[in-house]
């Protein structure tokens, strides 16, 4: 298996993934919005009158609270299909075979249950209610303890919280996306690929890749050992097949890719201090982490 296009076809693949799960959060946000709405006609109704603030926010508690159970039905419903096109495309550089009922069932639970970045699928979809629930109630209650009218605490929700979760919402897609593809990429690897020699971690090359993603390019795993993207919220990077006798030159790891670039260019990405200390030499760019992922200040930097 030529390890070049290999490596095309799985990052044209995770492109296209991000594709497909900015769809499913229009989607989603479908199902916010009109909570959205529902929420603003409720506090027009319920603030204008004589109702306490308490049952007006758990009026408000019970929309949002309504919305994210169906939205979370939706993102695992259309996990689903996307997870068994997943272990086909995988399973195409290999022995190219259809999957069984029972087998496609316990790579979807597979998916389902391992954490990606501490939560599983189901602890994703909860902290995005969390979040949105716990922010619409704590303006709500600020704004008209405040003295705010009907209009000013409507506004603000537009203005603030109801674009955030917008936001969250579509990032919590790429991250599950990402999430189930490196799930399916382990289950199918393990049984399926032959003369494989390992997973690359593969990295986003551009000034926006996070400190952990830039520290891990270009490592090789096996199957089930060491990390696996999502690295963080939103997170870009692939796992890549990387198959015995497969011949061509891999991609730069980040750290190649870095050293290439200008001055202004590594400065803007770690800043100066942190960039001097890189371009010298004297440091890989794995050391600028701790064995947690989070990026050092630049007085840890002595002790790493």
């Amino acid at each position: 298996m030529d390890n070049d296009e290999t490596l095309d076809a799985f990052v044209r693949r995770a492109v296209r993934m991000r594709a497909v799960s900015a769809r499913t959060a229009r989607e989603l946000n479908k199902i916010i919005s009109q909570a959205d709405e529902d929420t603003v006609a409720t506090l027009a109704k319920r603030l204008r009158g004589v109702r306490s603030l308490e049952s007006t926010i758990e009026a408000v508690d019970e929309i949002r609270r309504d919305a994210h159970e169906r939205l979370s039905g939706k993102m695992v419903d259309d996990l689903k299909p996307m997870i068994k096109s997943e272990a086909e495309f995988v399973s195409s550089f290999g022995r190219a075979r259809k999957f069984g009922r029972a087998t496609l069932a316990g790579i979807v639970s597979n998916v389902l249950t391992r954490p990606a970045y501490g939560l599983s699928v189901d602890g994703h979809l909860d902290a995005l209610q969390m979040s949105d629930t716990s922010r619409t109630a704590r303006l709500v209650r600020s704004a008209v303890t405040a003295g705010q009218g009907v209009g000013q605490v409507i506004g603000g929700l537009r203005q603030t919280v109801f674009p955030r979760t917008a936001n969250f919402i579509l990032g919590t897609a790429r991250t599950l996306y990402a999430h189930a593809q490196a799930t399916v990429l382990d289950d199918v690897a393990s049984t399926d690929l032959e003369n494989l020699r390992g997973l690359r971690w593969t990295s986003v090359l551009d000034g926006k890749t996070s400190a952990i993603c830039r520290a891990r390019s270009g490592e090789v795993y096996q199957p089930f050992e060491g990390p696996r993207p999502p690295a963080h919220f939103n997170c870009r990077s692939v796992m890549v097949p990387v198959f015995v006798g497969g011949g061509g030159a891999l991609e730069p790891t980040y750290e190649q890719w870095l050293r290439r670039q200008p001055r202004g260019f590594v400065e803007e990405v770690m800043g100066k201090r942190k960039a001097d200390i890189f371009l010298s030499g004297d440091m890989s760019l794995d050391r600028f982490v701790d064995s947690t992922g989070r990026e050092l200040r630049i007085d840890e930097l002595s002790d790493a």
